[in-house]
């Protein structure tokens, strides 16, 4: 599950979001990641869900098995928050990882509390954000996501 405080959809926009050609960008005409998050959730016997409240956030929640046959590997979970952290870095994000005997969170605002005026986007807080959620991901799930297989 993720989370943020940014600036969230209005009812339309989010019953249209899982839409491939539906996308708030200018740049181009489709949007394909949260199209394939969903499919790829499916595809593994879970699902996505997201709700949205306009002004004040996003929720997004993918959930998969992690044994199935038909999951595609997950990819760096931990590079993928430190890129969106460091692209929106007044955004508050929370990532939540759970399963069957854990679970894992780690929150922005929590990081951006202890550091006071040092920046979230200092290399060194980049680099241990990153190296926290790893950590988070071996203890959750016993390994790095796309290596994961129960």
């Amino acid at each position: 599950m993720i989370e943020d405080n940014g600036s969230g959809m209005d009812e339309k926009l989010l019953k249209q979001v899982t839409d491939p050609f539906i996308t708030t960008r200018s740049t181009r005409k489709v949007g394909l990641g949260i199209p394939l998050l969903k499919a790829s959730a499916q595809r593994a016997s879970g699902d996505l869900t997201i709700s949205s409240v306009k002004g004040e956030g996003t929720t997004l929640s993918a959930v998969f098995k992690i044994s199935s046959i038909d999951r595609l590997p997950l990819g760096d979970v931990a590079e993928t928050m430190v890129d969106v952290i460091t692209a929106e870095p007044e955004i508050t994000f929370r990532l939540k990882l759970k399963s069957k005997k854990d679970e894992f969170i780690f929150d922005s605002s929590e990081v951006k509390q202890k550091l006071g005026d040092v920046p979230i986007t200092q290399h060194e807080v980049i680099t241990w954000i990153k190296e926290y959620i790893d950590e988070g991901v071996k203890a959750i799930f016993g390994g790095v996501l796309n290596e994961v297989t129960s």
